[in-house]
């Protein structure tokens, strides 16, 4: 009996592969925006207008070498942000065509409700504690708040974030902060990450995940305002990229390694990958997932995590190109970023 079983096993597992083999996968293609920026944030407002976040060292002076994008076709052409230079802006996220948030060069957190053509000061920045391990007496004790990230779910609830470094040279203070109004009131959070944050995930209003340069996770089921570190995994690498589909499934991705959870991130299966720096990863849906990594890495999942093939795109020189970020708008549009300029769009086949 079985001796049937195990035959019934191989059959069926042979069965599902090749099922997978048959299921069409789009085009991965280079998008030239002109720039050789490192890209940090995509935001897509709708299907034909996004924001794209970047910097280069080369950049506009004006704005310390930060630039931000726009397009209004699709992503087919990208044009500079006409007023970013006047509003001294880095770092920008819409959730509609009217509605965004944005990161000034001063860490003040600005708002639009016309698309960006006009902003308005939300927060301005305080004050953050930060101490340099060498004797300078002349290096300061406070810094404006190291906020370098904003993220909303919503038109209403958000999130900013930054700082939390801690090395031999220096120790930073972190800030968490976080809205439930659009950013017009920021409750500040009591930082409970061990260094720096590298992700943040929020699958809605309340479900959340992060990592920070430690190799710690931490959960929350409140909205952030309160996070649970998660039990350590010596076996485990940094973690760069989390995502989840729904509270139960989700994957989080580092060096040659992708954890797969399915009961909300209590435990984790890992999955190696050979040769594989992972940055990023994302669910499209209930079966379908992309990670992303160094060297031009593409990876998708058609049976809901648990087994991953490698997708290579039309890279000319694939070593230079480290995909950093990776996100999709349905199953027939995505987009990967990452530095020298590298942005490539996925487009079903037809």
């Amino acid at each position: 009996m079985k001796k049937y079983v195990a035959i019934l096993l191989i059959i069926l597992t042979l069965a599902i592969s090749a099922c997978e083999k048959n299921i069409p996968l789009g085009d991965w293609s280079f998008v030239d925006t002109g720039t050789q920026n490192t890209f940090f944030e995509l935001s897509f407002a709708s299907p034909q207008s996004a924001w794209l976040t970047g910097w280069f060292e080369k950049g506009p002076e004006a704005t310390e070498g930060w630039q931000i994008l726009q397009t209004n076709d699709g992503g087919k052409t990208w044009t500079p942000m006409t007023n970013q230079a006047e509003q001294k802006i880095k770092y920008v996220y819409f959730i509609n065509d009217k509605t965004g948030w944005a990161i000034n060069l001063t860490q003040d957190l600005l708002g639009t409700s016309d698309g960006g053509t006009t902003w308005e000061i939300l927060r301005t920045a305080g004050k953050s504690k930060i101490k340099y391990n060498y004797n300078n007496p002349t290096a300061p004790t406070e810094l404006p708040d190291p906020i370098n990230r904003v993220k909303f779910i919503n038109e209403k609830v958000g999130w900013a974030w930054g700082g939390g470094k801690k090395d031999s040279a220096v120790e930073q203070e972190g800030i968490f902060i976080r809205t439930v109004d659009g950013g017009k009131n920021w409750q500040k959070v009591e930082y409970p990450f061990t260094s720096e944050l590298k992700t943040l995930f929020f699958l809605n209003d309340k479900f959340g995940l992060a990592s920070d340069t430690k190799a710690g996770i931490y959960k929350t089921l409140d909205g952030g305002q309160t996070w649970q570190k998660q039990p350590d995994d010596m076996t485990r690498p940094s973690i760069n990229g989390i995502s989840f589909i729904n509270e139960k499934r989700g994957t989080i991705v580092g060096d040659t390694y992708i954890g797969l959870t399915e009961d909300g991130g209590t435990t984790w299966k890992p999955i190696k990958v050979k040769g594989a720096y992972l940055n990023d990863v994302y669910w499209v849906d209930e079966n379908t997932a992309w990670a992303a990594g160094d060297k031009g890495k593409l990876m998708v999942s058609h049976n809901g995590g648990q087994r991953w093939e490698h997708v290579k795109p039309l890279l000319d020189e694939p070593d230079l190109a480290n995909i950093t970020k990776i996100k999709f708008l349905d199953i027939n549009s995505g987009w990967a970023y990452g530095n020298n300029g590298l942005l490539l769009h996925y487009e079903m086949k037809k």
